[in-house]
């Protein structure tokens, strides 16, 4: 005999596409933004929004029992879980959620089952060319993927800052770091640091503004290139977050190998990643298994464990020297690694 909860819990996650959906919905039409601090009936909001006021109302019923918003006789407000919908307050998780709400998103996400037959990301089936292709042919799409970026680099910046010993350090090189805006944190929690830079030209189109803004702009130099190819040289550590999962191990030991040439012995690299664990169960951290798939879906990359890691490094000519505490919810580590005994590969 079926367990009657365990159907019911099976249905609300096999149709959790519809809440994830009136979400998108209500972040593209930015009713959040419209009816924070006030309340509005559905025919306000259709005006506001240019919707058709009916299946409007329908949709904000469906965002109330969610808890998103709440109906009262007068209208709907937003509700606290809301909140962080907002683009316009600290923490904001919208910038986060629009470039998985688009289209194509979705629709490589509808071929989950061919991914998995396959092995190869299913975007790729979607539209030809790989993520980044598209997110280089879209310059919208590709400015809220490193808006994205941004806020991660943002929520990670301060508690790497506090949490590793930058002491020695004169000279910080963030690799893949987009807008700036996790070694903007670092330096301005480090004033003797210098950083620099370096990304492709449409990830660091935001950095002038975003370490003008944190004040660190006159300690940073920018570098807009690839660096598959050559990294900056006189690096005392070598931030690499967010980076490496999104790519296959012959790149990754590349990118590793590019580091390994030009770094001293005294300088190190940071690898600033989610650590997989070799077994997962019932209290994994859902997080890292949802980014896991996504990332096969998406790319060529993957999440993973500290052996893994160590296998990277050891074919790129580094060495682990240890594995820091994760910094916050995130579940994001600090990975360190040095130059290994012998020639670099």
């Amino acid at each position: 005999m079926i367990d009657p909860m365990a159907a019911a819990n099976l249905y609300r996650l096999a149709f959790g596409f519809i809440p994830a959906q009136m979400i998108h919905a209500a972040v593209r039409l930015r009713i959040p933004d419209l009816i924070a601090g006030r309340t509005l009936t559905a025919g306000e909001l259709a005006e506001r929004t240019a919707t058709h006021a009916p299946a409007l109302r329908r949709l904000l019923r469906g965002l109330a029992s969610i808890g998103v918003l709440e109906e009262h006789d007068d209208g709907f407000r937003l509700a606290p879980a809301g909140e962080p919908l907002r683009s316009d307050v600290p923490g904001s998780v919208r910038p986060m959620l629009m470039p998985y709400f688009h289209e194509t998103m979705w629709a490589s996400w509808g071929r989950l089952t061919d991914c998995v037959r396959s092995g190869q990301p299913s975007v790729e089936t979607v539209t030809g060319g790989s993520v980044f292709d598209l997110f280089a042919a879209d310059p919208e799409l590709g400015a809220e993927f490193h808006a994205a970026m941004a806020v991660s680099g943002g929520a990670e910046a301060q508690a790497l800052a506090r949490s590793y010993d930058f002491g020695d350090v004169r000279t910080v090189v963030d690799l893949g770091g987009g807008n700036g805006a996790l070694l903007a944190g670092i330096l301005g929690h480090h004033p003797h640091l210098r950083g620099i830079l370096v990304d492709t030209p449409v990830g660091v189109a935001g950095a002038p503004d975003t370490l003008t803004a944190a004040g660190v702009a006159d300690r940073c130099d920018i570098v807009a290139e690839d660096f598959f190819a050559s990294v900056p040289d006189g690096g005392d550590r070598y931030v690499i977050k967010s980076v490496l999962h999104d790519w296959e191990d012959e790149r990754c030991v590349t990118l590793l190998g590019n580091c390994r040439r030009v770094m001293s012995d005294t300088a190190r690299v940071l690898i600033v990643e989610v650590v997989a664990p070799p077994v997962v169960d019932a209290t994994t951290d859902p997080f890292l298994t949802v980014s896991d798939l996504n990332l096969m879906v998406l790319t060529h990359g993957r999440e993973r464990t500290d052996e893994e890691f160590t296998e990277l490094l050891r074919a790129a000519g580094l060495e682990l020297t240890g594995i820091g505490a994760p910094l916050g919810f995130s579940g994001y580590r600090v990975i360190e690694a040095r130059t290994a005994a012998g020639p670099a590969q």
